[in-house]
Parts: structure tokens; C-alpha cells; sequence
């Protein structure tokens, strides 16, 4: 059903250990930062004034960090699940390195630009962070295309998937360098992702159409999978513009669990149908092993977020929407890459009685950069007089 490939699979396993290290130390580094910026969140606090009245914001808050970790979790361990029937095939490991650094494409490890630890450090922390987001990028597309037997169909897909391929991440590299204050560069990433994910999801169609019946097995809950993720992923596009609370609420949850079903849907068919090894019925003892140890790490480390986020974020400042008009004002000083949304958010907040903004920050990255931060800051401010 797949095509062979000669590896070498100790090399390709010392590769995965080292990578999964990288990952590894790359979510540690950012648990603080994501403990700390989750309550400011802009789904976050656009969702909050949705939840009903016996969910506080901080309940919530230590809800969607479970979550995500525990979305990051299932890659991790789809990953170390591919590893441990050693597949016979390039997709099966491009499939587990892929779904190594996919959670930081999809932000499920927290995001910054601003690391919080001394030179150089924090400039090696940023580069390493980008090359993961660029590694998952293009292993989420490569697997898109070449799944299951690791052969582009058609062939000319390649040539589709390459060239959109150069250009995301030629946006993606760009976007952390070159001012974008309107925001040009995100939006050309999400029209190109589209159009990658849009032209895989027809290429596994059509390979499906065509493919023997046991392939056809193993691949369905991809292709399911993929479909499902590039209807909600475009549904949350289309719904969350205005960002009304319910929907993006919503879709903070579905989007977690469309996320997941791409590695479960491989998990699943390499579990039940022996993709990429042939032997649909594993070792009970290392399937035993390997359910006991995942399971281990989730549970303490769930148990350590919970505790994190009892001391860290439910004491975080609460969503603008829930200042008092009535009491004194809280002091803020203000932290900002100058996007689209933070001038509307910053227009609010310097005429709300409930907030006294002492000091504005500028950042030196991000959608706008320092000078043309400050200089739009100060235009702001004087409009307001």
C-alpha cells in the first residue's frame, strides 16, 4: 500500500529526540509569558462577557490553559506514538516531526516577541521560536500533500504546493522584521494557508477517490479531519470579525478540538489499521508503556498549570469590560505593538473614567515597529488633546 523507504531509523530517531528536546524547552521557556498574557488575550476577554454568571474570568481563564496544554499534549503524544512503530515510510516521519512544533503554528504554547530573560537569551529564544513556527508550517503543509504514502498526487500538486509554500513563509519571515501596521502581512499568511490547505484537502480527495480499499481505510479520518479544520477554520475567520462575544467563545473550544483531530486521525488509523508499519495490532506492553507515561506527564502537568494559574493568572487584571464606572480608577501603564486593534482599544481605555493610563510602551517588533509606534501614539494622543 506504501511505498518503501530506506532510513535509517536510529538516525531518525536521535533526530526526533533532539527535536522534540527543542520543543520541549521552547513551551517551558514560554509558560510564563503565556501564564502571565493569557488574561489579556484578545479571544480571551472578547469572549468573556459570554460566559454565564457562574464562570468567573480567572475559572475560565486556567479552563482554556488546560485545554491548550492539553491539545499540545495530544500532538506530543501522537508524535512519540509514530516514533514508537518506527514507520516505513517518509510521511510517517515527516507526520512526527511535524506534529512536533505544529502547536506553536496554531499558538497553543502562548506567543511573544518580548522574551523575559537576559541577553542572549531571549534573542536565541526568538530565533528558535521562529524556526519552530516555520518548521510546523511546513510540515503541516507537506503533510497535507503527501499523506499517506509519501508521494505528491498529482504530480503537478508539487509544484502548487512549493511555490505557495515559499511565498508563506517568505510573508512569515517578513512579517517579523518589516513594519505591518495594517496588518497586510497576517492577512496575506491567512490567504495563502487557506490556499495551501484548500488545495491539499483536493489533492487527498482525489487520491482517496482513486486509492485501494485498505489505503482508503487508513486515510478517511484525515481527509475528514482536514475538512473539518478548513470549514472551521474559515467559519471562525468569517464569524469572529466583528468579535462578537458568543461566537468567538465558541470557537475558542471547537477550534482546540478540530486542531486535534489531525493527530488523532493518524494516531487512530496507525493504532487500528497498521498505517506506515502494517501491523495494525501493536505490542500490548509498549502500547501499556506508552499510554501509562503519557498519561503521567498530563496529569502532573496539569496539576502544575492548575496550580500556576491559581497564583499567576486568576489574579491577572480583568477584561476592560468589567471596569466600574463608579469606583476609583485603576492604574494602568500600557504595553503595545500599535496594531489595527490597539488603537481602537487605547481610544477606549484613555476616555474610560475607570482607568487611569499613567505611561505607554512601544515596542520594537511586532505589526508596527518603534519610531512609527511612538509617532502614531503621539498622533493619537493629540487627537484626544
Amino acid at each position: 500500500m506504501h511505498s518503501s523507504l530506506p532510513v535509517r531509523t536510529n538516525l531518525l530517531t536521535i533526530a526526533w529526540l533532539a527535536l522534540l528536546f527543542l520543543a520541549l524547552a521552547l513551551v517551558v521557556a514560554l509558560a510564563p509569558v503565556h501564564l502571565q498574557n493569557i488574561a489579556t488575550d484578545w479571544q480571551i476577554t472578547a469572549a468573556a462577557p459570554a460566559l454565564p454568571d457562574a464562570v468567573s474570568y480567572s475559572v475560565f481563564i486556567n479552563l482554556m490553559l488546560a485545554l491548550r496544554y492539553l491539545a499540545l499534549a495530544v500532538f506530543l503524544g501522537a508524535s512519540g506514538l509514530i516514533v514508537l512503530h518506527q514507520p516505513r515510510n517518509r510521511a510517517g516521519w515527516l507526520a512526527a516531526f511535524a506534529f512536533l512544533f505544529m502547536p506553536m503554528v496554531f499558538n497553543l504554547t502562548g506567543y511573544t516577541e518580548s522574551w523575559p530573560y537576559p541577553p542572549p537569551w531571549d534573542q536565541l529564544l526568538g530565533i528558535l521560536y521562529g524556526l519552530a513556527q516555520l518548521l510546523g508550517i511546513a510540515g503541516l503543509v507537506l503533510l497535507i500533500y503527501i499523506f499517506p504514502d509519501g508521494s505528491f498526487r498529482p504530480r503537478r500538486s508539487a509544484w502548487f504546493a512549493g511555490g505557495l509554500l515559499v511565498l508563506l513563509l517568505g510573508f512569515s519571515i517578513a512579517g517579523r522584521f518589516i513594519p505591518d501596521g495594517g496588518g497586510f502581512t497576517w492577512a496575506g499568511i491567512m490567504i495563502l494557508l487557506l490556499l495551501l490547505v484548500t488545495g491539499g484537502l483536493v489533492s487527498q480527495v482525489a487520491r482517496y477517490r482513486r486509492a485501494p480499499a485498505m489505503e482508503r481505510r487508513s486515510s478517511r479520518g484525515f481527509v475528514i479531519a482536514l475538512f473539518l479544520l478548513l470549514a472551521g477554520t474559515v467559519a471562525s475567520i468569517l464569524l469572529s470579525v466583528d468579535n462578537q462575544p458568543l461566537p468567538t467563545l465558541v470557537f475558542l473550544f471547537l477550534d482546540l478540538l478540530l486542531f486535534c483531530l489531525l493527530p488523532l486521525s493518524v494516531a487512530y488509523a496507525l493504532l487500528r489499521y497498521g498505517l506506515w508499519t502494517g501491523e495494525p495490532t501493536p505490542s500490548r506492553r509498549a502500547v501499556s508503556y506508552y499510554l501509562t507515561g503519557w498519561a503521567t506527564l498530563l496529569v502532573v502537568g496539569l496539576t502544575a498549570l492548575f496550580l500556576a494559574g491559581g497564583q499567576g493568572s486568576g489574579a491577572a487584571a480583568q477584561p476592560v469590560g468589567e471596569l466600574a464606572w463608579d469606583k476609583p480608577p485603576i492604574p494602568l501603564i500600557v504595553d503595545t505593538d500599535l496594531s489595527m486593534d490597539d488603537h481602537l482599544a487605547l481610544l477606549f481605555l484613555l476616555q474610560h473614567p475607570g482607568v487611569d493610563i499613567r505611561a505607554i510602551t512601544v515596542s520594537g517588533t511586532g505589526e508596527v515597529h518603534c519610531e512609527p509606534g511612538v509617532r502614531n501614539m503621539l498622533d493619537i494622543l493629540e487627537m484626544l488633546g
